[in-house]
């Protein structure tokens, strides 16, 4: 779980226990501030996978295979919102296509707010793949955001959430499910 704030300026924790080729994924929970949105840097090294905008939050996820000696990033956002941010890795991810064989299998979904929420459907193209899910949005100040995991998903840790009083809450979290046979999944939570 990392740090939670408000400004421009975001950092990030790299998971514990990490070695090399781990695959990295951060993600920055934030206000958008509405069309355009607010920009963010992408850090050096760091690779940008996707940018959720649904006109009131921003989810960008960024990734990176570890190295003996990096840093943890630190990203700019072009105003000044409410952020969080969470990391977490995975092991034994082929670096040569870590998103699948083409390097295209994944998907992204914008919702509004509810209580319930449903993830883009994906069918992995192998067998044996690894379906990870990044949800995160904002809530009202105070407010505190939970999340009850679906059947045979597991997270990654503890949800993370903003606490800035007297404004909106960010939140961010990672779940993620094993398959088996190349079978069409989303998750509900």
């Amino acid at each position: 779980v990392d740090p939670v704030v408000q400004g421009t300026a975001v950092t990030s924790a790299l998971p514990t226990g990490i070695t090399d080729l781990d695959l990295i994924l951060i993600e920055v929970s934030h206000g958008s501030g509405g069309p355009p949105g607010t920009t963010i840097t992408t850090p050096s090294g760091w690779n940008l996978l996707s940018n959720l905008d649904d006109g009131s939050t921003k989810l960008p996820t960024f990734w990176r295979f570890f190295v003996t000696g990096d840093a943890a990033p630190s990203f700019t956002l072009g105003t000044s919102r409410s952020w969080c941010s969470h990391s977490t890795a995975f092991r034994y991810v082929d670096p040569q296509h870590p998103f699948g064989p083409y390097d295209m299998a994944f998907q992204q979904a914008a919702q509004a707010s509810a209580s319930t929420y449903t993830s883009a459907t994906i069918t992995p193209l192998d067998a044996g793949a690894m379906l990870v899910v990044c949800w995160g949005g904002k809530i009202a100040a105070g407010a505190t955001q939970t999340i009850t995991v679906a059947s045979g998903w597991m997270p990654t840790s503890p949800i993370n959430q903003s606490t800035v009083p007297a404004t909106v809450s960010t939140w961010a979290h990672f779940q993620y499910k094993p398959l088996g046979p190349p079978v069409a999944t989303s998750e509900v939570v």
